[in-house]
C-alpha cells in the first residue's frame, strides 16, 4: 500500500534521518520526501514522506516506533493515484 504521511520534526540534524530509517528496516519503499522548511507547526518542521509498505500492521509498527522517538504524526492517510483517461465516442450520439 502507498501511504502519505506529514511529520512534524524537530529542526536539527539527523532527525530526518531517525525518522526515515524505520521505514526501510520495515521493508518499505521510499518514493519521496518533501521538507517544508516555511511550515513550522508548534516549534517543529513539516515533513511530507510517501512511501510503499507491505501491511496494515508494519504500518501501525512504524507509527509506535515513531511515537517512541518523538516524532509528531500531523496526518496520515493512504494515496490514491489517479490515471487521465480520454475517450472517443464515435456514431450518433444524442
Amino acid at each position: 500500500m502507498k501511504v502519505n504521511v506529514d511529520l512534524g520534526l524537530k529542526d536539527v540534524p539527523g532527525t530526518l534521518v531517525g525518522a526515515l530509517e524505520p521505514i526501510s528496516s520495515l521493508d518499505g519503499n521510499i518514493v519521496g520526501v518533501v521538507h517544508h522548511h516555511d511550515k513550522v507547526l508548534g516549534g517543529r518542521i513539516i515533513v511530507n514522506v510517501t512511501f510503499e509498505i507491505s501491511s496494515q500492521s508494519r504500518l501501525e509498527t512504524l507509527k509506535e516506533i515513531w511515537e517512541k522517538k518523538g516524532i509528531d504524526i500531523v496526518s496520515l492517510g493512504p494515496l490514491f493515484e489517479t490515471y487521465p483517461m480520454e475517450f472517443l465516442l464515435v456514431g450518433n450520439i444524442p
